[in-house]
């Protein structure tokens, strides 16, 4: 399954709903099952919201979830099953990084976060994501470090 995690851009919130509708018509044309996650609460997130209602309404028989919110470890057990994430979420930049999960990271919201390999960036354009989203549902990565082992705390409870 392919999970979507796709937020307002606060730089761009008016295109919100065409984004996230992009962004469905991309994944929905794959074929493979899909699950949707509730943006956050910025400007522009209503329209986002908005634009998954819509598509759920005009596509009944799409194979398509839709989770509010999950618990932390529920939430990371689900994100590396996933064979693929797809949107614009910091999610996409750091956890996926540490577990290895393929990640489309669609238009500029982290524009300046470091990324790992498992990462390839698309514009909005239907085309471009529709060739990431299927050049990553082929690959595998091994989890990466570039933000941390995951013990930082230990680490410096040792210095301290």
């Amino acid at each position: 399954f392919i999970m979507v995690l796709q937020h307002a851009d606060t730089t761009e919130h008016e295109s919100s709903y065409r984004h996230m509708m992009m962004t469905l018509q991309v994944v929905s044309a794959s074929g493979l099952p899909f699950v949707v996650f509730n943006p956050n609460s910025d400007a522009g997130s209503e329209a986002t919201s908005r634009a998954v209602t819509d598509f759920r309404r005009d596509h009944p028989l799409a194979p398509m979830g839709m989770i509010a919110n999950l618990e932390g470890r529920l939430f990371l057990r689900l994100l590396r099953q996933a064979r693929c994430l797809i949107g614009n979420s910091s999610v996409g930049i750091r956890e996926c990084a540490f577990l290895g999960t393929p990640v489309v990271n669609l238009g500029d919201r982290q524009n300046g976060r470091e990324r790992a390999s498992n990462v390839r960036d698309s514009p909005w354009k239907p085309q471009a994501m529709a060739q990431a989203l299927t050049y990553q549902l082929q690959q595998s990565y091994a989890g990466s470090q570039i933000y941390g082992s995951g013990h930082s705390g230990e680490l410096m409870a040792d210095i301290v």
